[in-house]
């Protein structure tokens, strides 16, 4: 089935297998690494790379099995947003089982990221959303790319593929 519809079945998890050692090696230099401590990337927002950032500070909420809750966080909505994003533009169109499958991982694993990352440092949070920015944009460059030349459109043609 891969071979007949053209499409491999590393394409989706590869990139993500390639980037964890990456996230768990810049977790570990985020903690670890004495320099990076206190520096500060926006100020007044992202005060300190090596631990999270705040919104707003109110007393501790527990919940059950999600830990404790002391702030809100801007970073980790805007990851969310962008995780959302990045995987449904690379989501392909279908609606087999296979198909629900990934509508269900569309919307599912980015929440379950949310909370996985939610009290993670600053730097970690701004790397990945600034990574799923810069694959939001290149996944739209590829779409749009690819709608054109399905179009029959190539550089200098208009809609039909005709000539301007």
């Amino acid at each position: 089935m891969y071979k007949k519809e053209g499409v491999s079945p590393l394409g989706g998890c590869l990139p993500m297998l390639l980037q964890f050692p990456i996230l768990i090696a810049f977790y570990s230099l985020l903690n670890t690494h004495f320099a990076l401590r206190g520096a500060v990337f926006i100020p007044g927002w992202i005060n300190d790379l090596s631990s999270p950032e705040v919104v707003l500070s109110f007393n501790p909420i527990k919940l059950p099995l999600l830990g404790e809750f002391d702030a809100i966080r801007a970073l980790p909505f805007i990851m969310l947003v962008t995780t959302f994003l990045s995987s449904k533009l690379m989501q392909s169109p279908g609606t087999d089982a296979s198909g629900k499958n990934m509508k269900m991982m569309t919307y599912m694993m980015p929440i379950m990221f949310f909370f996985i990352l939610y009290n993670m440092p600053s730097g970690l949070l701004l790397y990945w959303t600034m990574q799923n920015i810069f694959t939001v944009a290149q996944q739209w460059y590829i779409n749009h790319r690819r709608q054109r030349k399905n179009a029959g459109g190539g550089p200098g043609t208009g809609p039909v593929g005709k000539k301007k």
